[in-house]
């Protein structure tokens, strides 16, 4: 994929866990964080039922540079143009090379 495609501007956001005050922790998404460009394209929106559990399938792929800190747990915001937060579901090295990867994500709706 050439880099012209790569239009959309995403930061990282890793999950730090905090002290709640009450014996337990909970998971904050700090805003700052590494900047990369990607290509974000939206994808069906759907749900599916299995065995009694609604499951969330991928509303976005995302295509980028291959970064080793792109891990499952994180999530991405879209700074330019703003919008949408995603979270990782899937990860994948298109060529096997470390080169370029493909992100299934689903839109986080808070």
């Amino acid at each position: 994929m050439s880099s012209g495609r790569l239009r959309d501007l995403i930061r990282l956001l890793v999950p730090v866990a905090v002290d709640d005050g009450e014996g337990g922790q909970s998971v904050t998404w700090p805003t700052t964080g590494p900047e990369f460009w990607a290509q974000v394209l939206p994808m069906t929106a759907r749900e599916q039922e299995i065995a009694g559990a609604v499951q969330s399938l991928a509303t976005h792929k995302v295509t980028m540079h291959y970064d080793t800190r792109i891990v499952g747990t994180c999530r991405l915001a879209r700074v330019a143009p703003s919008g949408i937060t995603l979270q990782i579901l899937g990860m994948r090295d298109l060529d096997g090379r470390q080169r370029m990867l493909d992100l299934d994500c689903s839109e986080v709706i808070e």
